[in-house]
């Protein structure tokens, strides 16, 4: 019927109701009517074939069981509280803390209780940590059991909790089982619509039709298979992706920069951009492995190294053999400048000649014993005395010129590395001077004989690129980590792969939900950019795997973030007409009326239906009146500005925060004004449209009492319980709160 009636309306709202003289607000009415309605016929997809699980199967024995508790920057006790309550899990486990603060009261505190405690370790130092996912990959990496329960640190188990998932997993193709989050300290009146009753029943039940169900972070179990599975999948897909795209770009690469490559190393371009060709044509092909075909093409850029190596040392060896003699005879001038034979000095040096042999081919160490027991001692003396400089020493220059050119570089500096010609005014300067030309000449051997790697193509960006290693802390990640929502993205990764998941509908652990609304706004806000960077990554229209349902049902949930623009519309909508007398449509009356009276009519029946026994008013409400939040979700993550992941707060906190809601309490106002308005002009004549008046006044109301709810909760005082059901409580805590008068059942 929803759909027959919508279809009847927008035939007309599209072909006879559009007002041609106001297409500026003509036009945006319909689009956001439009988007709606494609909104609703998602929504009666989902409804359309829900799952009811009452029981689940049999309990399975002899599974292992990991209880992880993460937490950030929560207070002791509450994480204690969680932890004791998962201690009574009455299914056989291990719990873990995971402490991302580092905390050493918390290390204390899991000795006590007899619980494990990981953090993370050095490899995460200077790398990208991914908040509560990297958490979670961490721990994986670091336990063994064959199902994980994810609780947050707020998040009070039940002791059934377990009994009443892990039969879901006797089929071996489930990937997780997700319960609804109930947070036990919301009023009654739930001013900020925590409890989304909506959510964690109707929508995730017909998600679990369509085996779309949705892994929203917490109380939910996973498979520890599943979740390696799809960690081992994404590495090496992104792996093979970024060397193919390198190894792919490089020959674009060195063909654009062709012209400052040196004619003589153009020949190794040319073999580097044939191996790349072959690397990724054997990447396409899936012939051989990812390693082998790496190791492949590493092996042909090294000999390529080496033969440029080479070619420009023989170029060196026949330059320096000319420089090495003007040195030589340079540094004899300077000598006997200051009186000293030229004999004494070849006597020890040698000459120019031998000096240009010892810098072609360095002397072994044995060879340098014998050459050194060869000398007259004497001459060597007298030469040490004359230029402060030991024979040893000289020798070391030709024998080991890498080394000793570090340690003068250490000793003296680049500059003085590089000095060729110093002022001789005594016998000391003579023998600096001797080794600083020396040294000169074999800092730049060392600068020219690097290959150009970088003129082929080959810079350190490419060298990454090619690296088997992701460059994070865990090369494999089981949690997605390209969003703020890693729960969201995760799922629908294993819906891709051909895994199945559960919603049981029980509630199976009570949580603490914000108490005020700047903390609410934080919270929806990254939810929201969150959903949209997993639209941005991965589109699950078009990502591979996913059958139509599970599409469908992803981009409901993403293609409802973009309501703001909408309600902006619908807000002002009946403003612009009681203020300005302009309507969007040629006529309120007759065949509009008739029209879209039963088709909004149906839509509240569908609604109310689906919600049967449910609160969902406030929902509704947020929905509407969170405009402002919902366009800055869009601006930040189709600007590709940067979201951190802030963890919600969990201590009661009070205040006024009417700063926060500017935006709506302006369109409040503008709304009252317009009714008084269209109201005065009606009773007093100056208007005669008294259907279109009175339709939009209707409308406008409507919009203040859906307004009206956050400008309530922005003055709202925490008033809910302060303990869950006695039920889930360890005894002394049921002791504490009985004290307290809060016990309940």
């Amino acid at each position: 019927s929803t759909l027959f009636l919508g279809l009847y309306y927008f035939s007309f709202r599209y072909t006879r109701s559009i007002n041609w003289e106001a297409p500026w607000f003509a036009l945006p009415l319909l689009a956001a009517e439009t988007y709606s309605f494609i909104g609703t016929l998602l929504f009666v997809m989902t409804l359309w074939k829900p799952t009811f699980r009452r029981q689940p199967p049999p309990l399975p024995e002899g599974r292992t069981v990991d209880v992880f508790i993460t937490t950030y920057n929560e207070p002791l006790d509450l994480v204690r509280l969680t932890v004791e309550a998962a201690l009574r899990i009455r299914y056989p486990h291990r719990t873990y803390v995971l402490d991302d603060g580092d905390r050493p009261e918390f290390r204390a505190l899991c000795a006590t209780l007899g619980v494990g405690y990981i953090t993370r370790g050095p490899e995460w130092e200077g790398k990208p940590r991914h908040a509560k996912a990297g958490n979670v990959n961490n721990a994986l990496l670091r336990t063994s059991g064959e199902f994980i329960l994810i609780l947050d640190a707020d998040q009070v188990p039940a002791p059934e909790i377990l009994d009443r998932t892990l039969g879901y997993f006797r089929d071996p193709k489930v990937a997780f089982v997700q319960t609804p989050q109930y947070f036990y300290n919301v009023s009654e009146e739930d001013p900020f619509g925590s409890q989304a009753p909506l959510f964690y029943g109707p929508i995730q039940q017909g998600k679990d039709g369509w085996n779309a169900a949705f892994f929203t972070g917490t109380n939910a179990v996973l498979r520890r298979e599943a979740l390696l599975h799809l960690g081992i999948w994404r590495y090496v897909r992104q792996t093979e992706r970024r060397i193919l795209r390198a190894i792919s770009e490089l020959p674009v690469r060195m063909q654009m920069g062709h012209v400052r490559i040196p004619r003589r190393f153009r020949h190794y371009a040319r073999r580097i951009s044939r191996a790349a060709v072959e690397a990724s044509q054997a990447l396409r092909e899936g012939e051989m492995t990812l390693e082998a075909i790496l190791a492949r093409f590493n092996e042909e850029v090294e000999d390529i190294q080496r033969e440029i190596i080479l070619e420009d040392l023989k170029r060196i060896a026949a330059d320096l053999k000319a420089m090495g003699a003007l040195e030589q005879q340079r540094a004899v001038e300077r000598v006997e400048a200051l009186g000293v034979e030229a004999d004494t000095v070849e006597q020890v040096l040698g000459t120019p000649e031998e000096v240009v042999a010892l810098l072609e081919a360095p002397l072994s160490e044995a060879k340098l014993e014998e050459e050194i027991r060869r000398q007259d001692l004497s001459a060597m003396s007298e030469l040490q005395q004359l230029v402060g400089v030991a024979p040893e020493k000289i020798f070391q220059v030709f024998t080991e010129p890498f080394s000793l050119l570090e340690f003068l570089r250490g000793a003296l500096g680049p500059a003085a590395t590089s000095t060729r010609v110093v002022a001789v005014e005594t016998t000391h300067e003579v023998g600096q001077a001797i080794e600083k030309g020396l040294w000169g000449l074999l800092y730049d051997l060392s600068e020219v004989a690097a290959p150009p790697m970088e003129a082929l193509g080959l810079d350190e960006t490419v060298a990454q690129a090619l690296r088997l290693e992701s460059g994070e802390a865990l090369d494999i990640q089981a949690l997605e980590t390209v969003s703020i929502t890693e729960d969201m993205a995760t799922a629908l990764q294993l819906h891709a792969l051909g895994w199945k998941s559960v919603f049981h509908p029980e509630i199976l652990a009570y949580g603490l939900a914000p108490e005020d609304l700047g903390s609410v706004l934080q919270q929806r806000l990254r939810w929201a950019v969150g959903t949209l960077q997993v639209f941005l990554h991965y589109n699950p229209l078009t990502l591979p795997g996913l059958t139509l349902g599970q599409r469908l049902q992803y981009f409901m949930t993403i293609y409802s973030y973009f309501s703001g623009f909408a309600s902006v519309v619908y807000l002002l909508a009946p403003a612009i007409y009681l203020l300005f007398g302009i309507a969007p449509v040629v006529s309120f009356a007759g065949d509009f009326l008739v029209r879209i009276v039963p088709y909004l009519l149906m839509n509240q029946l569908m609604f109310m239906i689906a919600a049967w026994g449910m609160k969902p008013l406030r929902g509704e409400q947020y929905n509407l009146a969170l405009f402002p939040l919902w366009i800055q979700a869009v601006v930040i993550a189709f600007g590709g500005r940067r979201m951190g992941f802030r963890v919600t707060p969990k201590e009661r906190r009070q205040g006024v925060y009417l700063h926060l809601v500017v935006p709506q309490l302006a369109v409040l106002v503008l709304l009252l004004l317009s009714i008084l308005f269209g109201l005065v002009a009606l009773g007093l004549g100056w208007r005669t449209d008294a259907v279109g008046i009175l339709i939009n006044v209707f409308w406008a109301a409507y919009d203040v009492f859906m307004l009206q709810a956050i400008v309530r909760a922005a003055v709202s005082q925490p008033v809910g319980p302060r303990w869950p059901p006695a039920r889930v409580l360890p005894p002394r805590y049921r002791a504490m709160a009985a004290a307290e008068g809060e016990a309940q059942g």
